[in-house]
């Protein structure tokens, strides 16, 4: 695709747009051999840390969970802000269900609804 991209530009002559190309093209694939880091969360009666940051349970509406086979399953939560509204944690099965269990005492469960960004990002990859 990005080969066509840059044929296309450089028949019109559009050179600027050419190297926009092949620098993006270096960037995914730079970014794309990275490997995930592992960061550690915890849910306890005073609320949800994720790495270094800690969020109360009433800075939150509600949690939903989304079960896929042959991936980690993922437990959203929906902050009450508009900005950034969910925060989405990757978690293990048997791990998430214990999860779910800490959390249904303080937020309300919800069933979750995919967006149609995500059916993409799921299509493309991502």
């Amino acid at each position: 695709m990005a080969s066509i991209l840059v044929l296309i530009a450089l028949w019109q002559k559009n050179f600027f747009f050419a190297v926009f190309v092949l620098l993006a093209v270096a960037m995914i694939f730079f970014f794309s051999r990275r490997r995930p880091a592992v960061i550690s969360f915890r849910v306890n009666d005073a609320g949800i840390g994720v790495g270094k940051n800690f969020y109360e349970h009433d800075r939150f509406e509600d949690f939903a969970v989304r079960s896929r086979a042959g991936h980690l399953d993922e437990i959203f939560l929906k902050k009450k802000t508009a900005v950034s509204p969910y925060l989405r944690i990757p978690i293990d099965s048997k791990m998430g269900k214990e999860v779910c269990d800490i959390l249904k005492i303080k937020l309300p469960e919800v069933e979750y609804k995919e967006s149609l960004v995500e059916l993409f990002s799921e299509i493309l990859g991502f």
